[in-house]
């Protein structure tokens, strides 16, 4: 039952996946990639199993690799229309769309561990596989000339010396 991006989360399906996972930090992360995921397709879990064990009883010939497009697709919808929800207390409100390279890494890997636990693997290599995700520095650059602008630019002696030093 999918509701906004509220999940029932008591079908066996979806029990039997989560009683896997220890950590609980790790399955709030993957309770959230799924909630994503169910939103995303608007299906619910026995639906998306479903679908999935019906793609690989196909013939190879006819197989159409219905996984891992979606997983694919899930990828490209995370990284470009999520909505993204302010943090902390209070009323979760939308305050821009995607996420992260390793957040959405993250999120297509807890999907593949839901398929997972009921046999149906997902390889995704070659073409097929999802960009590497690039972390961005953010470290500022100080050159010697802007050390010297706040060396000059410090009230006291005292400071000056401390930040010399």
């Amino acid at each position: 039952m999918v509701k906004g991006d509220i999940v029932n989360w008591n079908p066996p399906a979806l029990q039997r996946w989560l009683d896997t996972i220890m950590k609980p930090s790790t399955k709030y992360s993957y309770r959230t990639a799924f909630g994503a995921y169910t939103l995303f397709t608007g299906m619910t879990a026995s639906q998306l199993i479903d679908e999935a064990v019906e793609d690989a009883k196909r013939d190879p010939r006819e197989k159409q690799d219905v996984l891992l497009k979606r997983l694919i697709k899930f990828y490209t919808w995370l990284k470009n229309e999520y909505p993204k929800k302010s943090r902390g207390k209070g009323e979760h409100k939308v305050v821009g769309k995607g996420v992260a390279d390793k957040f959405a890494h993250m999120m297509v890997s807890a999907v593949r561990s839901f398929y997972a636990t009921f046999g149906l693997t997902v390889r995704m290599r070659g073409r097929q596989r999802l960009p590497k995700p690039r972390v961005k520095n953010k470290r500022m650059k100080v050159v010697a000339e802007q050390v010297k602008v706040l060396v000059d630019h410090a009230r006291t002696q005292r400071m000056r010396n401390l930040k010399s030093a």
